[in-house]
């Protein structure tokens, strides 16, 4: 098992880079392509178990091969596996995992006898094959059409085609690989042309259209699980009917089709369990052709959708009641031309039809009818004003999603989601290299999307995987400042906030204090507002909202005191550091920010006041910078300016600077100036020596002092 030409799209967490903000967006998790061996690669089913995603395809390299791909939760490729059974051709149809198991089944030609057969495989979860067996009598071909499992069995539905005419095959595997019954079906004057089986109460029916010289009838056989054959019915409507499905409820066996007397009319044939027939019905829309295209059975209703063929293609629904009573139909035109059906699902007792309608371009059309075919609402999608298509849709905790693709420049995957109301909730597009990428499935499992799809790379089809899911997780938030006591009136609001592991992303960040909203500003990795408040006790709460629109809000309380009561009078407190010997040099620490880089930084910075701030901090007023710039934000926004930027060669080894910057405020109508004192050095020592030696100041410098650190301590150089 080798793993060829893997190519990694994306494993990072971000939206659609389609994002309308008016809009709430699933989120893309990953997306992966795969690509075996230079060679086309077609999407054949998709199951998703356990988080683990299992793909079958089929591959045309120099034969078509069966190719099985196996992905975990966070999109790693675990495993792929082709099987190849030369010489003959495999084209794998269905899967489906039965226990620890993935079991495939499909049709396989073999070119040296030139006859067709029935292939079914079993890999364990490590993409390990346990067993493969063929079923393939020379002197006739066999058709695979559908396969299931039922009671630690495997049941194979197929089709047998001889020389005389063709017939209906039954075979039954036990989980070993041995072959318990094969059955056929054969009326040796007719063909047997397998259209549909299904398992309804312990039995297995198969819809047949029974073919003669010069007619064409309606058939149905009922197997039990051990291959006895418990009866055969037909019905003839008409000189040609064509069986079209088969619907299973309350121990009633409906069989659906069409049969053609002036024109094509709808026919609908209901047996109970022992083959009894017990009633049929036809149904002749305006005596134009109804083809039943489209079959749903749902609550004891049965939805017939197809196409009014007049003067345009109108979508056609008739809905009728388990004793085949029409109980109302309608049509619906988007705009005068063609529309065609692509998906219809039954939820809750109303109906929802995915199509396409074309008016100058080609839209994605949504129906919704109520149980009496009244239309609540339709919505018509148009990617960009050019081709659009609906592939399919899942209705998912009262939310209709839908996949299909549309052009822009290329052909992209588009994925929609719209609530019970017709209110779409979120679109995305999925672009690869520039090139035409088709959706094929789609599975929901826990607000997990999968869309799989294949890409056309200019030499070859490619397939891809993605993983989208509904951001429902509120954003994380930490205060950062303000907090405890304050002795200065100018504060600064700095809040960290993510939105976990799989994110759509911060939209705004709000902070309320003293009842008025403030937006926050983002710098770096920080929300930050600076706000001057008086003297007294606040609360400020934050509210921070994702792209998804999530919130989550939490809250501190602080204190602003800059006065204490002192024996004889009132005098303000400095948030100084009883180290600094001056006065005056206090009042200018205590009403400057200090602002640091690293935390080595950090610990210098306390020792000249309590209250410092990280270096996220937008510089408004007096600022004292502490650190260089490889380790501080501001220091590297600011180091030019100074008269003698700092660097690592450069006060030099052991060595600090002491430098002013006064930068004047022409935003506001009055022009205000301001202070930066810079305190860094090349190196750790450097800056400490700096430090120390601003303690002893006792004014601010009006020209650069460099300072170096000796074993004496701090000295002036």
């Amino acid at each position: 098992m080798k793993l060829k030409y893997v190519i990694i799209l994306s494993l990072v967490l971000m939206c659609s880079l389609n994002v309308i903000s008016a809009y709430n967006e699933d989120c893309l998790v990953w997306g992966q392509k795969y690509d075996y061996m230079g060679d086309n690669d077609y999407p054949v089913s998709l199951i998703v178990s356990d988080n683990n995603s299992y793909i079958l395809a089929h591959n045309s390299y120099t034969t078509l091969n069966t190719l099985l791909v196996k992905y975990d939760k966070d999109g790693n490729l675990l495993w792929n596996t082709t099987y190849m059974s030369n010489p003959s051709h495999d084209i794998p149809r269905g899967m489906l995992k039965y226990g620890d198991y993935i079991y495939v089944s499909g049709d396989t030609y073999n070119s040296v006898n030139n006859s067709k057969g029935i292939m079914l495989l079993k890999y364990d979860l490590d993409g390990n094959l346990v067993w493969n067996r063929s079923y393939n009598k020379f002197e006739k071909n066999q058709g695979f059409s559908g396969f299931s499992t039922y009671g630690d069995y495997i049941y194979v539905i197929g089709q047998n085609d001889n020389a005389r005419a063709d017939g209906l095959l039954f075979l039954k595997y036990d989980l070993d690989g041995n072959l318990v019954f094969n059955k056929t079906y054969d009326n040796e004057s007719k063909s047997e042309g397998l259209v549909s089986c299904g398992e309804y109460n312990n039995a297995f029916y198969i819809v047949y259209n029974e073919q003669g010289d010069s007619s064409s009838n309606f058939g149905l056989v009922k197997y039990d699980l051990d291959g006895n054959l418990l009866w055969n019915r037909t019905y003839n409507y008409s000189k040609y009917d064509c069986a079209k499905c088969l619907k299973f409820y309350d121990n009633g066996i409906y069989l659906i089709g069409e049969g053609y007397a002036t024109n094509y009319d709808t026919v609908i044939l209901r047996y109970d369990i022992d083959g009894n027939l017990l009633w049929n019905k036809t149904y002749d829309y305006k005596s134009i052709d109804n083809e039943p295209l489209h079959t749903v059975m749902s609550n004891g209703k049965l939805y017939i959708l197809g196409y009014e063929d007049i003067t345009s293609q109108n979508i056609l629904i008739s809905t009728f009641d388990s004793d085949g009573n029409l109980l109302w139909n309608t049509t619906y035109d988007y705009s005068g031309r063609y529309d065609a059906i692509t998906s219809v699902s039954a939820y809750n007792d109303t109906l929802y039809v995915l199509g396409i309608g074309i008016n100058e371009s080609q839209d994605i059309i949504l129906l919704k009818y109520d149980s009496n075919g009244n239309l609540l609402w339709d919505r018509a999608y148009d990617y960009h004003g050019e081709y659009d298509r609906a592939v399919s849709m899942g209705v998912y905790n009262n939310n209709i999603n839908i996949i299909g693709y549309g052009y822009n420049s290329s052909q992209n995957t588009i994925l929609l989601k719209y609530d019970a109301d017709g209110n779409l909730l979120s679109h995305n597009s999925y672009m690869v290299d520039s090139l035409d990428n088709e959706p094929k499935r789609m599975v929901i499992q826990n607000n997990n999307i999968y869309v799989l799809g294949h890409i056309w790379n200019n030499d070859n089809y490619d397939l891809y995987l993605l993983n989208y899911i509904k951001d429902e997780i509120a954003p994380n938030i930490t205060i950062n400042t303000p907090n405890g006591t304050l002795k200065t009136n100018n504060i600064v609001i700095n809040v960290s906030t993510d939105d976990g592991l799989v994110t759509s992303g911060i939209k705004e960040v709000i902070a309320n204090v003293n009842n008025e909203n403030i937006t926050l500003n983002k710098t770096g990795n920080y929300y930050t507002a600076s706000k001057t408040l008086n003297d007294g006790n606040y609360l400020l709460n934050i509210t921070a909202i994702d792209n998804a629109n999530n919130s989550n809000s939490t809250s501190t309380t602080f204190t602003i005191d800059t006065y204490v009561p002192s024996s004889n009078s009132h005098h303000k407190t400095l948030d100084a550091s009883d180290s600094i010997e001056s006065s005056n040099m206090k009042r200018t620490v205590s009403e400057s920010t200090v602002v640091y880089g690293s935390n080595f930084d950090k610990q210098l910075a306390e020792g000249l006041k309590e209250n410092i701030y990280p270096d996220d901090y937008e510089i408004t007023g007096d600022t004292i910078i502490v650190g260089g710039p490889v380790s501080n934000k501001i220091a590297e926004q600011y180091n030019d300016r100074f008269v003698k930027p700092v660097s690592n060669n450069y006060p030099g080894e052991n060595r600090g600077i002491i430098q002013i910057l006064k930068i004047q405020d022409n935003s506001a109508s009055v022009v205000q100036s301001y202070n930066v004192v810079y305190i860094a050095g090349s190196d750790r020592l450097g800056t400490e020596a700096a430090l120390k030696y601003f303690e002893t100041l006792k004014e601010l410098p009006t020209e650069p002092i460099i300072v170096e650190w000796t074993s004496e301590g701090p000295v002036l150089v």
